[in-house]
């Protein structure tokens, strides 16, 4: 079924081509809902060996962040498609590898090839890492793993072999992106990429997801998003009988790309060439076929293009995100709206205005309240004012739009707009299947604060330390970490931290996060000031942005 539905794109009319994410499909939710009670048999046990595992590795100080649905549609998956080859790239220390072995291991036939580029887990080899940290229903016969660089240590193997299925959760840049989506990608049938599209649904906020999601649009390639399925899965019941290893909403992506987007040849030397290490010269060809990757060894070759020489559908990421430009005279797409956002490249013209304004309601959701971000920035809030009423609210979910719709309604005076769309998103937030909920909170109760409603902000921070205490371990430091810094910029809401989960370890490393923040605004400042000088007002200025930027 997936695969019937990823050969036919959506239609390639200019209109489709602007919509990045597809709505809810009945046909893909009848076929997930089909696998899951079809492998439910299989899937309890799996998930009893693995809850077990999940705790014993976390308590360890192993990573394990991968989520349970994402984890059962990827064990369908490889029981569905019975591949003979699977890629696995970066696989930690093994967590999701469990969800690919189990699968090969039912099937009785294939193998699982890692690649990861640490060879060292916690002081210990990161073969035995993963292999102890297998379930009993792995056959870790089925398994190898090649420790080095994925773009180079893949290409090695591809000369002798052909994967058929492809899971990957690595580098989240976009030079890496840059090497997969045009050497791993067109070989295999299908591939499973995580961190790619947070439920919302919008871009996990990585270089990594723009460059592929850009390239997915321009060449009007279809994915599933499963976590537009997660609530319907958990509400139909078919799930109810696995045990919660790591209940988040899946952030994965499943695609085939149909085709090569560069000579399906293995590239020659060029691409070792873009080695960090690489000491020579590199070759024009190198530069041209793969420049994220060349400006890791030469920073200055994207100086050296112009526009109207980035014409493949993989350049278009490029060319906008690092200061080729886009003409007025083009449709505004992802890529331009997240170059125009983030200041990239692309001057806001008035004629650019005019088009954002004119393709806005042939837009979906997400590149919606983008191009407000980007109006409302450049100072043209009468346009916003106009723009609010033609939102496609019915397809806004989870927490993070609504309050940057929000904050959006009260840079342009909408204050009733700002507490609607505030309360929406604290709904949404309060969902602990959204790993960072409580900073979708932090964020409302921040804005409150600004438009003069203390009281009610102080119901959000208590709603994100309820959240809060709902995460498990490597989440709660990093939330500890973002709620100190909120209270250091609002003294008042130190005292909201009783009976918290804050520890005065976390305090400890906020400190000395700030004070290395204050030395280096220092040493920017005066780099001859001593630490017994005083303090500057414009020190005092620069501490509050970073505090400010940090939450």
């Amino acid at each position: 079924m997936i695969e019937e539905w990823l050969k036919y794109p959506v239609m390639r009319a200019e209109l489709d081509r602007l919509h990045l994410f597809e709505e809810i499909d009945a046909r893909i939710e009848s076929w997930l809902l089909s696998l899951w009670t079809k492998y439910r048999s299989e899937l309890i046990p799996l998930s009893l060996q693995l809850a077990d595992k999940f705790l014993e590795m976390t308590s360890g100080g192993f990573g394990a962040a991968f989520g349970d649905s994402e984890g059962e549609l990827l064990y369908m998956l490889v029981r569905e498609r019975r591949p003979s080859l699977i890629y696995e790239i970066s696989p930690n220390s093994g967590y999701s590898t469990n969800y690919l072995l189990a699968a090969v291991t039912r099937n009785g036939v294939g193998s699982v090839e890692g690649f990861e580029i640490e060879p060292r887990f916690l002081s210990q080899p990161t073969e035995e890492v993963i292999l102890r940290n297998l379930v009993p229903l792995c056959d870790p016969s089925r398994y190898h793993l090649n420790i080095g660089d994925a773009r180079f240590t893949t290409l090695e193997r591809l000369r002798t072999e052909t994967p058929d299925f492809l899971f990957l959760d690595s580098c989240h840049e976009d030079f890496f992106a840059e090497f997969y989506v045009k050497q791993l990608l067109p070989r295999v049938p299908l591939a499973f990429v995580q961190d790619i599209v947070n439920f919302d649904p919008r871009p996990a906020p990585l270089t990594e997801a723009y460059y592929l999601l850009a390239y997915l649009q321009e060449t009007s390639t279809r994915f599933l998003s499963l976590g537009l399925y997660d609530d319907g899965l958990n509400a139909s019941g078919v799930r109810n009988e696995l045990r919660p290893r790591r209940p988040i909403r899946s952030n994965s992506v499943v695609f085939s790309l149909h085709g090569s987007p560069n000579s399906p040849e293995l590239p020659g030397d060029f691409l070792l060439q873009c080695r960090s290490d690489y000491a020579g010269t590199i070759s024009a060809e190198a530069i041209w076929s793969y420049p994220l990757n060349a400006s890791l060894v030469c920073p200055s070759v994207m100086k050296s293009f112009h526009g109207h020489e980035w014409v493949r559908p993989e350049d278009r990421y490029v060319r906008v995100w690092y200061g080729g430009g886009c003409s007025d005279e083009v449709v505004p797409r992802f890529s331009d709206l997240i170059a125009l956002k983030y200041g990239r490249g692309i001057p806001l013209s008035q004629a650019m205005v005019k088009r954002l304004v004119e393709f806005f309601e042939r837009y979906d959701a997400y590149q919606q309240v983008l191009v407000m971000e980007i109006l409302v920035t450049a100072g043209h809030q009468e346009v916003i004012v106009n723009l609010m009423n033609k939102l496609s609210v019915h397809s806004i979910g989870g927490a993070d739009l609504p309050m940057r719709i929000a904050r959006i309604a009260f840079r342009v005076g909408l204050r009733m707009c700002m507490m609607e769309w505030v309360e929406r998103g604290r709904e949404a937030a309060l969902d602990t299947s959204l790993a960072v909920g409580y900073r979708n909170l932090l964020q409302g109760a921040a804005l409150l604060i600004e438009s003069g409603e203390s009281g009610r902000a102080r119901d959000l921070f208590r709603d994100a330390l309820t959240h809060i205490k709902e995460r498990e371990g490597p989440t709660i430091r990093q939330a500890n970490k973002e709620l100190l810094l909120f209270c250091v910029k609002r003294p008042s809401f130190f005292l909201l931290l009783w009976h918290s989960l804050v520890t005065f370890a976390d305090c400890i490393v906020v400190a000395t996060f700030l004070w290395g923040r204050f030395l280096v605004k220092m040493q920017e400042r005066n780099p001859v000031r001593t630490l017994a000088g005083w303090l500057q007002p414009d020190d005092i200025k620069g501490i509050r942005s970073d505090v400010r930027d940090c939450r």
